[in-house]
């Protein structure tokens, strides 16, 4: 796909002027800079009491796995060879050669290790778990199966083992089933390899990069002489770039102490974090350009939903919950389908860090827990939890607060899934 040189810096100015509020939220916490690979925290805030006489009897869910280790060796390229090239040249300063040896401990925790969930994020699954039951341990009490279903990918059978072990360990009495395969994988993770988005956003992301991202403060740390030693580089950026995308991982393998993004300024990770956001956006957000392809890939899951749902509330039930362990691409898109808060944003690629944050929406480990309570009349509502606090659905009336009749609710998900 080609681009016009005007079009593409007409995306770069508008996304340079967009930077601010991004720009903001990391230089007065640059620990976020990590966008998809930042570690699971629960969002913020406290339930609200149901309804009177309604009582919580079932639980429908998506799990994003745990932090894990990098997918492969292309986060670490860009800055391998040539952080060894300044090495062998004498150009490292002694920060240059502490950064050198980080980088080299993370590639070697790498090592036969891609792709796979780390300890942290087994900690993050056997937290969620424990969360879950300590607010909602009665549905756990009074039915007894659960059923968990996760893609063929090991981080996410890991991540759903972790869970249930945690939940079983409450409940030593539940009846557990564990399902995975191919069918699986397509269920919970969104076919996004065929609308064209991800070569779109990345061109958009690698210009912005190139026109926005400011590294001087880096190099005259890192580097003896920074104006020699990019006269021997074929690409600074990519130098720059490449020890910022390696640093994204670090929080994910904390047992290693390394801190990469601790050599940047805040002002210097934001310029790297805004095109790292937006081609998130990009690739499974909700899109003006690429949105309404995404969200037709999880028609079939969100009427998995209704349909799981459905089978729970009929008479003599014996399922507490339905859980299910995927990926980023499988939720984000989910989340845009449902319609719920935050994710039903849509704007342009070239906007989207005046209005979604990667690091708030989409970390390691994002979960969606739909809660279900019934009253003695039979009467079933619906609570949403994103990242375990309270969400709504704009396109929905609510019954109470942030409680929906599931009647009202499913009526708005059939319809979204046909």
């Amino acid at each position: 796909m080609r681009f016009a040189p005007i079009a593409a810096a007409f995306f770069c100015l508008s996304l340079a002027v967009s930077a601010q509020d991004l720009s903001t939220i990391i230089k007065n916490d640059p620990s976020l800079s990590s966008t998809v690979y930042q570690p699971y925290t629960p969002r913020e805030g406290s339930l609200t009491r149901a309804p009177g006489g309604f009582k919580p009897f079932y639980i429908s869910h998506y799990g994003r796995h745990g932090s894990r280790y990098y997918t492969g060796w292309k986060y670490f390229e860009e800055a391998a060879g040539r952080l060894d090239a300044m090495k062998q040249a004498g150009m490292l300063t002694e920060d240059g050669l502490k950064l050198y040896d980080e980088f080299i401990t993370l590639t070697q925790v790498h090592d036969r290790m891609y792709g796979e969930l780390t300890p942290r994020g087994a900690r993050e699954h056997r937290a969620i778990s424990q969360r879950m039951y300590e607010r909602f341990g009665r549905v756990f009490r009074k039915r007894g199966t659960v059923n968990c279903v996760s893609t063929t990918v090991p981080r996410c059978i890991i991540s759903m083992t972790n869970f249930t072990n945690r939940l079983q360990a409450n409940v030593p009495s539940l009846n557990m089933s564990f399902t995975t395969g191919e069918k699986y994988f397509n269920l919970l993770c969104a076919d996004y390899g065929r609308t064209g988005q991800g070569e779109y956003a990345r061109h958009i992301a690698d210009s912005l990069g190139r026109a926005i991202s400011r590294y001087d403060k880096l190099f005259q740390r890192i580097l003896k002489d920074p104006e020699a030693a990019c006269k021997l580089l074929d690409d600074p950026y990519k130098l720059a770039h490449g020890i910022y995308i390696a640093g994204c991982i670090c929080p994910d393998v904390d047992f290693t102490g390394t801190n990469l993004h601790k050599y940047f300024t805040a002002d210097e990770l934001a310029s790297f974090v805004i095109p790292l956001n937006n081609r998130l956006y990009g690739d499974f957000g909700y899109s003006v350009e690429w949105g309404d392809k995404m969200i037709s890939f999880e028609k079939a899951l969100l009427r998995d939903f209704v349909d799981k749902a459905d089978a729970a509330l009929q008479e003599g039930s014996d399922v507490a919950a339905d859980l299910r362990f995927g990926h980023d691409s499988g939720i984000l898109p989910l989340l845009a389908l449902m319609g719920i808060e935050g994710q039903d944003i849509r704007c342009r690629v070239a906007d989207a860090d005046k209005h979604w944050y990667a690091h708030e929406m989409v970390p390691m480990g994002t979960n969606l827990q739909l809660i279900f309570y019934r009253n003695c009349k039979g009467e079933v509502l619906v609570k949403m939890l994103y990242n375990e606090a309270e969400t709504a659905i704009k396109a929905v009336p609510a019954y109470q607060g942030p409680y929906y009749r599931w009647e009202d609710l499913r009526e708005w998900f059939v319809s979204r899934s046909k």
